[in-house]
């Protein structure tokens, strides 16, 4: 099911370490008010979403799938993570609770990263190290 789920968010290494997910790019600075950022982030957390389902690993942050106006919730606290009418501290929220989701999924199949790389650069590594060979697991 992973493996599909590539084919359905491919993720794309650009120049410049810059990367995209469905052909939008993500920037890492996420400065931009844009609705492509907004809609390359609900496809990421509509694939975080799915592969924690896939690989039966709950999630830390509840992650609420609405396209380009998708959120994270901790809490009783809901982040969006989409820029349009949102304080930039609460956007920022969202992005690292995001990207904290993503690294529990590495975390538990014990597949190493380095904590600075872009957030889709690490979920395209958990889906190779998971769908093209050495899945481990760590608990």
């Amino acid at each position: 099911m992973l493996k599909d789920l590539r084919e359905i968010y491919p993720i794309q290494s650009l120049p410049n370490n810059r990367y995209a997910i469905r052909g939008l790019e993500l920037p890492s600075d996420m400065n931009f008010v844009d609705d492509h950022v907004s809609s390359a982030l609900g496809f990421t957390c509509h694939l975080v979403y799915m592969s924690s389902k896939y690989l039966a690993i709950p999630l830390r942050y509840r992650l609420i799938c609405n396209a380009s106006r998708s959120a994270v919730q901790d809490g009783d606290n809901t982040y969006p993570l989409f820029r349009t009418n949102v304080e930039r501290p609460n956007f920022d929220r969202a992005v690292l609770l995001l990207e904290r989701n993503i690294e529990f999924l590495l975390k538990v199949r014990g597949v190493q990263y380095l904590p600075r790389t872009h957030l889709l650069a690490k979920l395209d590594r958990l889906y190779i190290q998971t769908t093209e060979g050495g899945i481990f697991y760590h608990r």
